[in-house]
């Protein structure tokens, strides 16, 4: 049993002051904002350039001229009010839109890095575009056909097939299938062949 001296000790305080304003009384999407602010407040202009171009399939033309043209400060404001802008649920402190996106660069760096950095790969661009399949059907190479990938069910697209043509780990943007719409990229489904 706690004596009445250690559960004393054990209790939360709170200290108030007329001039503050209590975190609870502040709106959850300004304190994310402070938030992310406080994130950015440190970092070297390299790191938000790596961020905001990992960011570049989201981004407008506007938005990218806008950042192209801001010195280091300018930029640190600019990715708050970039992911502000963005957030899906600003009731919340958190802005779970930038670490879903930032969760995926991270992934597509994980999975598809080689010659280019994995995010900038067909299959990391289409990754950040459209979010996780929720299935990915895999084909090793054949005497019939090279490797390829199908990932299926990505938001409103039904399918988005990647062809591995050189044989060399990168696989290229073959096709997508858009709720009964055929859109065929390059290259086309006659390079399936060896």
């Amino acid at each position: 049993h706690a004596t009445q001296q250690e559960a004393f000790r054990r209790r939360k305080f709170f200290v108030y002051r007329e001039d503050e304003t209590r975190p609870s009384e502040q709106p959850a999407s300004e304190i994310g904002y402070q938030l992310l602010a406080a994130f950015y407040r440190n970092r070297l202009a390299q790191e938000l350039d790596i961020e905001f171009k990992a960011a570049r399939y989201i981004a407008t033309k506007e938005d990218q001229k806008i950042y192209a043209a801001l010195d280091e400060q300018g930029k640190r404001d600019f990715l708050v009010k970039f992911w502000q802008g963005r957030d899906r649920a600003p009731e919340t402190p958190r802005n779970e839109y930038r670490e879903e996106y930032l969760g995926r660069v991270k992934y597509a760096q994980e999975n598809f890095s080689g010659l280019r950095t994995g995010y900038e790969t067909d299959m990391g661009r289409v990754l950040l575009l459209y979010a996780q399949p929720s299935e990915i059907e895999r084909f090793p190479s054949s005497s019939e056909h090279r490797p390829y990938q199908v990932w299926i069910k990505i938001q409103y697209v039904k399918l988005i097939g990647f062809l591995n043509k050189l044989l060399s780990g990168i696989f290229k943007l073959l096709v997508i299938l858009v709720v009964g719409a055929l859109i065929i990229a390059s290259p086309l489904p006659d390079e399936f062949g060896v």
